[in-house]
């Protein structure tokens, strides 16, 4: 009976295929092969996500840093000043930021904030220093008219805005406010300022 019995669990092995307790030999030339790759995250960060992250770091994110991430990354940098749902360190930077950008929507938005009283006075601050950076030459009467702004912080800020800006005309302008100013921290202002335009060009640092 043993035979008969046996040759019918050979037939049975032989139906179902592939014994799932035999491992199949390996090809030749397999023994180093890498394991499937599992499947990609399909999730993608979206030029917010990666701003805001750039943004979070310490530090002002650089031209070149921000401009990388999207070649319309200024329209972000513009709806994330206005996102009141996130923190005002962060917009903060994104106003700043707004600096690297020279084209009209950028410059309609550091305009409104410098001149709309709904802004409080640090995104004023960002948006006189973005001005300066974007804008060059074409801010000097910007930067003139807040430098006697009636707040010492604003006028600080302008005074570094005049200081980029650079020109005879701006060395004439901060000698003048020299004369007048009585705050220490505008004054210091005004002093480095001009001692970084007057220096002369073979002066080493």
């Amino acid at each position: 009976m043993r035979a008969p019995l046996l040759l019918a669990f050979v037939l049975a092995l032989v139906a179902c295929g592939p014994s799932a307790t035999v491992e199949d030999p390996v090809p030749a030339g397999a023994g180093g092969a890498k394991p499937f790759p599992r499947p990609v995250d399909s999730h993608r960060m979206t030029t917010r996500e990666k701003l805001v992250d750039l943004l979070a770091k310490a530090g002002l994110a650089s031209e070149q840093e921000i401009r990388s991430l999207d070649p319309a990354v200024d329209s972000d940098l513009a709806n994330l000043t206005n996102d009141q749902g996130v923190s005002q360190a962060l917009r903060i930077e994104a106003v700043t930021c707004l600096g690297y950008f020279q084209n009209k929507r950028a410059r309609l938005l550091l305009r409104s904030i410098l001149t709309d009283p709904v802004w409080d006075k640090p995104y004023r601050m960002a948006a006189l220093e973005a001005m300066a950076r974007s804008m060059g030459s074409e801010a000097y009467e910007t930067l003139k008219q807040y430098a006697s702004d009636g707040d010492a912080d604003i006028r600080t800020v302008a005074v570094r805005g005049l200081a980029r800006v650079g020109g005879a005309g701006v060395v004439a302008l901060l000698k003048s406010l020299q004369l007048t100013e009585r705050e220490p921290q505008v004054l210091q202002a005004l002093d480095a300022a001009l001692t970084e335009l007057t220096r002369s060009p073979f002066e080493v640092r």
